[in-house]
């Protein structure tokens, strides 16, 4: 008798295939649980529209809004428009 060696059919290889990149990306997910929070105006945003999202040097985090910039310190909302020296309604964008 000879031993010969078994293959499977594309479909249980496919299978086979997708199961070990559910796992590993299940195992990924759970590795990487970040904090999300979600920010509106309530919480100091002058609209719950954003258009970019940029991290600075200092850590701080500014919002592009149709109203202007606002930068987040962790805490806070400040809040930069028209009043402040900001000009038109079309923001160019960082180098």
């Amino acid at each position: 008798m000879n031993a010969t060696p078994t293959s499977h059919s594309p479909a249980i290889s496919r299978v086979l295939l997708s199961c070990s990149l559910m796992s590993l990306l299940a195992a990924a997910a759970g590795a990487q649980r970040l904090p999300i929070r979600t920010y509106t105006i309530a919480d100091g945003l002058p609209q719950n529209v954003i258009g970019r999202i940029v991290r600075d040097a200092n850590g701080f985090l500014w919002f592009c809004t149709p109203e202007g910039l606002s930068r987040l310190d962790g805490y806070t909302f400040d809040n930069y428009g028209i009043d402040d020296g900001l000009t038109g309604s079309r923001r160019s964008r960082p180098a």
